[in-house]
This record gives C-alpha cells, sequence and structure tokens, in this order.
C-alpha cells in the first residue's frame, strides 16, 4: 500500500475541485512516489516537507508537471496496534502544506496523496 488516501485540489483549497468533479481518466497521470517511510519510522509524527520533494528530484529529475505525488509513509503497517488498542494514534505522519504548495504551485502537479 502507498498510500491510505489520494487527495483532490479541494483538500487543501476551498475553491479546488472536490473528487466527485474529477473524471476517472484524471488518475492516469505519471507517478511520483516520495518515500519518506523511514523518517517516518523515526518520528510517528513526521511531515513531509519541500526538502523531502528536492531530494526526490535529485535522485529522479524534477516532477513532471500533471503528476499524481504520493508520500510513502508505510503507516499502514500501524494500523493492527491501533485496531488491538482500539484507540487512534496521538500522532501520525503527513504532508506539510508547504510542500503541497511547491508541488501544485511550481510544479504543476495535478494530485497528491498519502
Amino acid at each position: 500500500q502507498i498510500g491510505t488516501q489520494l487527495d483532490p485540489p479541494a483538500h487543501w483549497n476551498e475553491l479546488g475541485a472536490t473528487i466527485s468533479d474529477l473524471p476517472p481518466t484524471v488518475t492516469l497521470r505519471p507517478l511520483v512516489v516520495v518515500d519518506i517511510s523511514r523518517k517516518v519510522a523515526a518520528e510517528p509524527g513526521y511531515t513531509a516537507s519541500v526538502a523531502d520533494v528536492l531530494a526526490w528530484e535529485a535522485e529522479h529529475g524534477r516532477v513532471p508537471a500533471g503528476a499524481a505525488v504520493l508520500f510513502r509513509s508505510d503507516w499502514s503497517r500501524r494500523w493492527g496496534e491501533y485496531l488491538v488498542e482500539g484507540k487512534m494514534p496521538a500522532v501520525f505522519p503527513g504532508v506539510g502544506l508547504p510542500a503541497l504548495q511547491f508541488l501544485h504551485q511550481n510544479r504543476s502537479i495535478l494530485l497528491h496523496g498519502h
């Protein structure tokens, strides 16, 4: 599992398209997977940053315009712990707004998720 959700633009922009506004074909995109799983393993509340995106680009090249960018945290591997304990975690990983703004405004991606 790469992520738990795919976020439409409305997830961070109140004027953005909602998932129901997007045709299914919109997900046929170049895929970028930014792996933050090691950082999340060390710090469960880790928030992906612009630096994580730039590190991905240093290895793979510029994020293509129109891409779907997913952040791999491996958080799904821990869900069993919470099901047994019967409560949600106090902290969990995410993607910081500056990283999302960078990707949408400077790399013109179409979708992001984690």
